[in-house]
């Protein structure tokens, strides 16, 4: 049996996995609040034990793997906003010293993309998709991540990267002006100042005028937009305009004729409605000369919350023994 996590910034992921026929099956999910928990370990204790119970019988692990947010170093991590140490180390001896591999959460997300089944995406921009392509990876949540998937002769290599933080370009005067006022309350404007779930609260608020210490999350401003609040609908329009925008620069640079995918958890809450996904495609192909080019590439939009444990579990299968 494999454990997989996904270990985000606020709540963490875990499950158990098998890897069967060349394909990774989860087989038991449990999410939980990070704050209630003194430690990891402590963490996967509670939920091996949780998992037992669940199963009837112990869980007798081979390997583990965790997408873990945040720059991971052959030593581990430690978590920014939690007294929390994540090391391959101490966790081997947690897992009665089953293998462990640690990996960013966005190298995860990206390897789990040949794993999704054909539910786990929704269709935004279909097109025939080339097979020696690199496919993109990009995802708004907390923060902005990007990966690419590239095909060799020897299967895929993922790239990880650090897209959230190059800078932010407006491309109309609204944006310009949004880029000047968040600019000035903190220098350097990256994208994920504006494409992400903090960035999309940032925008509301501006459109607001309201000066809060702290904006709106990007749940609330959607939870307003429903209620039909104009500048929650408004902040979110300019939200699609600068994400299709980003998406499209990456998938031009990188020229992801293999496929887009769109992951995170603010992509199946903005992007199910036609009209949004229209807004969104349009600030994609937005790219001239190349216009047609983009309309060439296939844009899909991940709805399976799971995709980060089919990564970690797919790369916790290379410490498995081989026959």
């Amino acid at each position: 049996m494999i454990l997989c996590g996904d270990i985000g910034a606020t709540k963490s992921l875990l499950g158990l996995a098998e890897a069967r026929g060349g394909a990774i099956h989860i087989k038991l999910v449990r999410r939980y609040e990070n704050r209630e928990w003194p430690g990891f370990g402590e963490l996967v204790d509670d939920f091996l034990a949780e998992a037992a119970a669940a199963r009837g019988e112990a869980v007798e692990l081979t390997v583990a793997g965790f997408g873990i947010a945040g720059p991971v170093g052959p030593d581990g991590v430690h978590m920014t906003n939690l007294d929390w140490y994540i090391g391959p180390g101490p966790l081997r001896s947690v897992l009665g010293g089953a293998p462990v591999r640690l990996l960013n959460d966005f190298e995860a997300s990206a390897l789990g993309i040949g794993d999704l089944g054909g539910d786990g995406c929704l269709p935004l921009q279909p097109a025939p998709a080339l097979s020696t392509a690199p496919q993109l990876v990009i995802g708004a949540g907390s923060g902005l991540g990007v990966a690419l998937r590239v095909p060799t002769a020897n299967g895929v290599v993922v790239v990880p990267g650090e897209g959230g933080h190059v800078g932010y370009a407006p491309r109309n005067e609204e944006q310009l002006a949004l880029w000047r006022q968040l600019r000035a309350g903190s220098g350097r404007l990256s994208v994920e100042h504006v494409v992400s779930g903090p960035g999309l609260g940032r925008i509301y608020e501006w459109l607001a005028e309201t000066r809060a210490s702290t904006g709106p999350c990007g749940e609330l401003v959607w939870e307003r937009a429903v209620e039909g609040n104009l500048h929650a609908r408004h902040a979110i329009d300019l939200f699609l305009d600068s994400y299709g925008a980003v998406a499209g620069d990456f998938a031009l640079a990188t020229l992801a004729r293999g496929g887009v995918y769109l992951t995170g958890g603010i992509g199946p809450r903005l992007l199910t409605a036609p009209a949004a996904a229209a807004r969104f495609l349009a600030a994609f192909r937005d790219k001239a000369p190349h216009g047609a080019l983009m309309t060439q590439m296939p844009v899909h939009l991940v709805v399976d919350d799971k995709l980060p444990l089919l990564g970690a579990a797919r790369a916790a299968t290379d410490l498995l023994p081989t026959a």
